[in-house]
């Protein structure tokens, strides 16, 4: 979920129920996990010594926890990570760098890259003073690094509100750098919706169906 924020699963709950509505109960089994720590905190998705281990902790101990103690796919291909405004951003800078984790990328309303609000802030709390460090670790810089083909069969949603002109510009500026760097990207923009509930209800139920095609769970569409 978003800064401030916390692990409630109540708006991808809504969004699983519909979809299993619609296909006789089955739906992709979802974690959802607290980036945060604390609301006030933001750790820019990164380990840090200020802020802890965050990405160790959902890129590698959370899905170790869940290959051994759910009955899940365990081919990564069909593993997504996704999240909404501040967790957008981590879904984007996490799909990224590790697409050996992560299959398929879901950024509802995500800000551009981590700490794009405070850049300051976070170059001095995250990234001990260091700007480049900073810069590299935005998910436009690490795509546009990655080798020819990182990103082949990896699909990358994008939704936010047509309203929304603080993160919105951000979501379509990844958008074309995942296109970019080979990712099959989707996009939906949630008419008339600002940085809201709405925008991340609505995002959420477009992405549900969207990307069941390329976790298995329905066919895909005709070309």
């Amino acid at each position: 979920m978003g800064q401030p924020g916390g692990p409630d699963p109540s708006a991808l709950a809504k969004a699983l129920d519909a979809f299993a509505a619609q296909h006789g109960g089955l739906a992709p089994i979802a974690v959802v996990v607290d980036q945060l720590s604390a609301p006030e905190k933001d750790p820019a998705c990164a380990d840090s010594a200020t802020y802890g281990a965050v990405e160790t902790y959902i890129n590698q101990m959370v899905p170790q926890w869940a290959a051994s103690n759910l009955n899940i796919v365990q081919d990564h291909r069909y593993w997504t990570i996704g999240g909404f405004s501040n967790g957008g951003a981590c879904a984007a800078y996490y799909g990224a760098k590790h697409p050996d984790i992560w299959g398929q990328v879901l950024d509802v309303s995500g800000n551009e890259f981590p700490g794009s609000e405070h850049p300051s802030q976070t170059t001095s709390d995250v990234y001990k003073g260091d700007a480049n460090a900073f810069q590299a670790s935005k998910p436009s810089v690490i795509m546009a690094a990655a080798p020819a083909g990182t990103y082949t069969g990896h699909t990358a949603v994008f939704t936010w509100g047509g309203a929304d002109t603080t993160f919105g510009p951000g979501q379509q500026a990844n958008s074309e750098a995942a296109q970019a760097a080979g990712f099959t990207v989707l996009t939906y923009v949630v008419d008339g919706a600002g940085h809201t509930g709405e925008a991340l209800d609505k995002g959420l139920a477009w992405a549900i169906p969207a990307l069941a095609p390329a976790l298995g769970l329905a066919a895909p569409p005709a070309s």
